[in-house]
């Protein structure tokens, strides 16, 4: 071994060059670590992110079907309730045939029952259409 060699190796150089190492095996250790840290940190955080928005889009959903349903049963009574006027419309025609076919009564006459009573199916569709009572 050359005498500079030797010198380098038995000197102060030694104990230098296993600092210098030392320093950076612990730097690069704790780059290492510190790193592998944030990068759980931060997969945790969009993992909770990610559940965050998973509940949103459920909760969400739930509320999209329920106003689904109320528009399908909001629906359904419109339909009844369409249905229930042609019912009340064909009703009032039908009267209003019944009364366009009959003689007109004379003055001192009084209404028989069927006049009464179609008189008085028609009066009961109109208000009700209108939505007052007799």
């Amino acid at each position: 071994m050359p005498s500079w060699l030797t010198s380098l190796v038995s000197g102060v150089w030694l104990y230098v060059a296993c600092i210098i190492i030392g320093l950076s095996v612990g730097i690069t250790g704790t780059v290492y670590f510190e790193r592998a840290a944030y990068i759980h940190t931060i997969d945790a955080l969009k993992l909770a992110q990610a559940n965050t928005d998973k509940a949103n889009v459920t909760a969400s959903l739930s509320q999209l079907e329920t106003y689904i349903s109320t528009m399908h049963a909001s629906e359904q009574n419109y339909q009844n309730s369409l249905d229930a006027i042609h019912a009340d419309f064909a009703s009032i025609g039908k009267g209003l045939n019944n009364a366009v076919k009959a003689k007109p009564l004379p003055v001192d006459c009084v209404p028989d029952a069927d006049r009464l009573r179609f008189l008085t199916a028609a009066t009961a569709a109109a208000n009700k259409a209108t939505g007052t009572s007799p």
